[in-house]
């Protein structure tokens, strides 16, 4: 791609960017949001097309100008979404071959469909049967069915656009072992993410944007990686994160939360217990992490206290030593307890609504007198909370949708924040959100708990967790196997305990 210029209403999203990557390669391209990533990959796979931007685009010597993603595709431009919308009622085959059935005598030819298929699977050593149906497959098989599909159009470029941020381990080793298959094939992959231990373990070169420039490029040396993410964060925020996991000095009080001999059922199997007869206490003051594996029972917990669990589960909650009875997040918001939920696009946001309306819904009957609302009352409280948390918005009016998901994040949090919460609780505040951003999450956390706010909170990336917690709960097969304190147990021995290994 060389001097890639492309602009919205007269402002430059991407600002003469060229990029260059080779046969068999993995090329990371990083960057905040905002940054330019999606729209110079827009560009390339035919989203924007030709006339829409400035600049060449050449694939094997060879000009290439896509007025549209078909067009790219046919000049082998592949591009693997984090949001993959399959036809989940379809077969493997059906959804490889959906854009150029095989026909023989005017009807789908099945049996060619289906073995073409298989030659497919088996180029990639993966264990899925063509006439599967995509419904019974989980999303990271899904994903590569996705795969299949590019592979089937014999594409050259792949652009993987965060392609783990809904998969288990297990899911993303076994991607990685399709993108390392893919580049022993020649393949050219582009792979985005805000995932730096992933882009160490996969990618061979860097790609950093910054304010729709390229602020850097770096081959990588995975003996002096750590010197080197140093350099790529820093090209990815314009300045050195020093300390990107701030020390939480807040002083710890009175045991603020107290869970006693919680259980919770599986909702879809009414006997199987998530969490069995477990017990833990948190001080004022304290930031305690949940550790575990898919599916050991992180978010239940979070959404038992909150009063938002859909199944069955009992047991003691005590906030400053009062029993409470939750059973709707109205009730929790009434004792100051406020989560912040996994998925922020689902339940997090309002997105038809404005950043200021998103920010202020909760306490709307607060700020109302007689039925009708205070409106300079509620611009005066949204204003304060973009100020604060740093929220990057041309304007409070702005729809909340068209934040980055940083800022989205952090309006939620704020959202919550006004409801002036005693405890807190965060289910993967960082999924999806950039360094930058990141490091702002980390230091609200920080000046939460100074402000003698409790907070527990779930992170599946265990370097945040470890770092930013002062303890960390490690949940295996339905109970606490280990409660360390900030550096007593490394992430090895966390996922051993988490995986039943056992041992530290």
């Amino acid at each position: 791609m060389l001097n890639i210029v492309k602009a919205f209403s007269g402002v430059l999203a991407v600002k003469g960017v060229t990029l260059t990557v080779a046969k068999g390669e993995v090329m990371a391209l990083l960057g905040e949001n905002g940054a330019g990533k999606s729209t110079i990959m827009k560009v390339l796979s035919g989203m924007y097309g030709v006339g829409s931007y400035e600049g060449e685009i050449k694939i094997d010597g060879n000009l290439v100008r896509s007025h549209s993603p078909q067009e790219a595709a046919r000049a082998g431009v592949a591009m693997i979404y984090q949001e993959l919308n399959p036809f989940l009622d379809m077969t493997v085959a059906e959804n490889v071959f959906m854009h150029d059935f095989p026909v023989k005598n005017g009807m789908v030819d099945v049996k060619k469909m289906n073995g073409e298929t298989r030659k497919l699977i088996e180029a990639i050593g993966v264990d899925i049967h063509p006439t599967m149906r995509l419904r019974s497959l989980p999303a990271g098989q899904q994903q590569i069915v996705a795969i299949l599909r590019e592979l089937h159009i014999d594409a050259k470029v792949f652009i993987f656009d965060e392609p783990t941020s809904s998969l288990t381990k297990t899911e993303t080793v076994k991607l990685f072992e399709i993108i390392r298959r893919l580049k022993s094939q020649g393949k050219s992959i582009i792979y985005i993410s805000h995932r730096l231990d992933e882009v160490f373990q996969i990618a061979d070169t860097v790609s950093v944007m910054r304010d729709g420039y390229l602020s850097g490029e770096m081959e990588l040396d995975h003996g002096n990686s750590e010197a080197q993410m140093k350099q790529i964060i820093s090209w990815m925020v314009g300045r050195d994160v020093k300390d990107m996991y701030p020390v939480n000095h807040a002083e710890k009080g009175e045991v603020s939360l107290s869970v006693q001999n919680l259980t919770i059922y599986d909702p879809l199997s009414g006997d199987k217990k998530i969490i069995d007869n477990i017990s833990f206490t948190i001080r004022k003051g304290e930031i305690v992490g949940l550790a575990g594996l898919v599916g050991a029972g992180r978010t239940e917990i979070l959404s038992t206290i909150f009063g938002c669990y859909k199944g069955v589960s009992h047991g003691t909650i005590l906030l400053d030593g009062k029993a409470l009875e939750i059973h709707s997040p109205r009730e929790a918001i009434r004792e100051n307890i406020a989560l912040l939920t996994e998925d922020r696009r689902a339940n997090g946001i309002i997105a038809q609504m404005s950043v200021e309306e998103n920010i202020t819904v909760p306490i709307w009957r607060r700020i109302a007198r007689h039925g009708v609302m205070n409106r300079k009352q509620e611009l005066d409280i949204a204003r304060k909370s973009i100020q604060d948390l740093l929220i990057k918005c041309h304007s409070g009016k702005m729809r909340i949708d068209n934040l980055s998901g940083g800022n989205q994040q952090k309006a939620v949090l704020a959202k919550w924040l006004n409801t002036e919460p005693r405890l807190l609780l965060l289910d993967e505040p960082t999924r999806g959100v950039d360094i930058g951003a990141k490091v702002e999450i980390y230091q609200i956390m920080n000046r939460l708990v100074e402000q003698g706010m409790t907070i527990l909170w779930a992170s599946s990336e265990l370097p945040e967790l470890m770092e930013i917690s002062d303890r960390i709960l490690v949940l295996g097969n339905g109970h606490i196997c280990g409660d360390y304190k900030n550096g007593e147990i490394s992430q090895e021995a966390v996922l051993a305990l988490a995986s039943g290994a056992g041992g530290e």
